[in-house]
């Protein structure tokens, strides 16, 4: 059910909408769009409201022919299909032969996938099935390959193990954090790119939000050795800068409430039940 104001955004987007029939012609296709899809009332809901275009599709002769036919091509099960759907619903707009087959046939030689290659980065990230090869996915491979002067081995090893790079703006988001990481820690590329290959999620992780708040706080706890030994053994792990921010100043606030030193985190990442018994242990000693 939508709500008088997602009417009206629905109805502005895709005025050709109002004249269709509801019984006639728009009731039979959402029906028959979730019966295909197997999708709830919520999902269907949440499809119509992103893209208003479905509405006056033909489930026969657009929705279903491209869903059958990338199924088909990547060989999905029933639900990794409407999971890749839900993810990126531009795809029940496009035409496969037209749009969806080419690009995804475009990146797969360009980077020189396997069939099995080329499937999980699809079912990991959906969103790169309704870009452009041309337009969008390789101006950023070539930008990125230019940027780390790399070869084509290695920007086709970049990008498998972090696809979410071909879907940010390269200049805007990416390229600040490259530089932050060479600038704060002293890299020069070859070292950045190992760095990058070894810890991929840097490059997903946000600047202000994570990369930064983190270092400051490791910063902070290698605080009585001097600042290039600190840097150093900071990158030497590079996961401890991209863990949830949120979640690691709370477990510093917790080892500080209970007198552990935080250098416990580091030497014990992601331990909350080597923590949870720290906490306990020293509990009892207290009430001793």
């Amino acid at each position: 059910k939508l709500s008088d104001r997602e009417l009206r955004r629905v109805i502005l987007h895709m005025p050709y909408n109002i004249i269709l029939s509801f019984d006639g012609n728009i009731r039979p296709a959402m029906d028959a769009l979730q019966d295909h899809l197997r999708l709830s009332d919520e999902q269907l809901r949440e499809a119509v409201l992103f893209n208003p275009k479905i509405i006056g599709l033909s489930i026969d002769g657009n929705i279903r022919s491209t869903t059958n036919a990338l199924q088909d091509f990547l060989i999905l099960t029933d639900d990794e299909l409407k999971n890749i759907v839900i993810s990126n619903l531009k795809i029940l707009s496009l035409s496969f032969d037209d749009n969806i087959k080419p690009n995804l046939k475009a990146v797969q030689s360009h980077l020189q996938l396997s069939d099995k290659e080329l499937r999980k980065m699809m079912l990991d990230l959906p969103q790169i099935i309704g870009l452009s090869f041309g337009g969008d996915i390789r101006p950023k491979i070539i930008l990125l390959q230019e940027y780390f002067e790399l070869s084509d081995d290695e920007v086709r090893m970049m990008v498998i193990s972090q696809p979410l790079l071909i879907t940010k703006n390269i200049n805007i988001i990416i390229i600040p954090k490259l530089k932050w990481l060479q600038v704060t820690f002293d890299l020069d590329r070859k070292q950045l790119m190992q760095v990058i290959l070894k810890h991929p999620p840097l490059l997903g992780a946000s600047l202000p939000y994570t990369l930064v708040p983190n270092y400051i706080f490791w910063r902070d706890v290698f605080n009585k050795i001097p600042e290039i030994e600190a840097k150093t053994e900071i990158i030497r792990v590079p996961q401890q800068l991209t863990v949830r921010h949120k979640k690691l100043r709370a477990r510093g606030d917790l080892c500080d409430v209970k007198d552990i030193p935080r250098m416990f985190l580091w030497e014990n990442p992601y331990a909350l039940k080597k923590l949870t018994k720290w906490i306990k242990t020293s509990e009892r000693n207290e009430s001793r």
